[in-house]
C-alpha cells in the first residue's frame, strides 16, 4: 500500500530557501512509486494533439471542442486514485502524473502564500468575451 511507503513528515520547519533532505526523499519515493504504478489510455497522444489544435475563439469553443474530442477519444474511466500514478497513452508514452502529497504541508503553504500576489495579474492577462461571441 502507498501509506506504507511513503515518508511522513509534518513539514516543520520548512526553510523558504532551501529543500530538506525529507522533502527530496519524499519527493523520490513518490515519483518512484509513480513510475511503476501506471495507467493506461486507449489512445495515442500524438493523434489527440493532432486533433485538439487551438480554435481561433478559445473562449466560444471549448465545449464543441470537447465533443469533437469525445467522438474520437473514449475519455478513459480509472476511478477514484489515491496514489502515486502515472498515466500513459496506448504506446507507453506519459500523459501525466499524479503525486498525492508530495509536498509537505508546511512547503504548499509557502508556496501558496507566495504566488497569491500574483492572481491579480493573472486575472487581468485573461481574455474578455465580447459581445455576440
Amino acid at each position: 500500500m502507498w501509506q506504507d511507503v511513503q515518508l511522513t513528515s509534518s513539514g516543520i520547519g520548512v526553510k523558504e530557501t532551501e529543500i530538506s533532505e525529507i522533502e527530496l526523499s519524499r519527493a523520490a519515493v513518490s515519483i518512484a512509486y509513480a513510475a511503476v504504478n501506471s495507467l493506461q489510455a486507449d489512445w495515442d497522444v500524438h493523434h489527440f494533439a493532432d486533433q485538439a489544435k487551438v480554435s481561433p475563439n478559445p473562449l466560444n469553443s471549448d465545449c464543441q471542442q470537447r465533443e469533437k474530442l469525445a467522438k474520437y477519444f473514449k475519455t478513459p474511466s480509472f476511478g477514484h486514485i489515491s496514489e502515486p500514478t502515472t498515466f500513459i497513452d496506448r504506446h507507453g508514452r506519459i500523459l501525466a502524473w499524479h503525486l498525492p502529497e508530495i509536498l509537505v504541508a508546511d512547503r504548499m503553504e509557502y508556496i501558496n502564500s507566495s504566488v497569491k500576489s500574483l492572481r491579480p495579474i493573472l486575472d487581468k492577462s485573461l481574455p474578455k468575451a465580447t459581445k455576440g461571441e
